[in-house]
């Protein structure tokens, strides 16, 4: 997860990561709490809990985020 505070379509954007390559981004009612969490300097990690073969691209994979400490 990295948090992408300039991004000029939502202040609260967390990007997610896989092996340095983009896929996306966490959804916008679901992360204003990560996203202060990462400006505090908390570590998180997130785990891909399951995929979906859906038409719409946002409901393809969903996280499980966790605090690291």
């Amino acid at each position: 997860l990295n948090r992408e505070a300039d991004n000029r379509f939502d202040a609260n954007a967390v990007e997610v990561l896989w092996q340095k390559e983009k896929l996306g981004y966490l959804p916008r009612d679901a992360n204003v709490g990560i996203a202060q969490m990462l400006d505090r300097g908390e570590t998180l990690s997130a785990r891909i809990s399951r995929l979906e073969n859906s038409a719409n691209p946002w409901k393809r994979i969903e996280l499980a985020v966790y605090w690291v400490g």
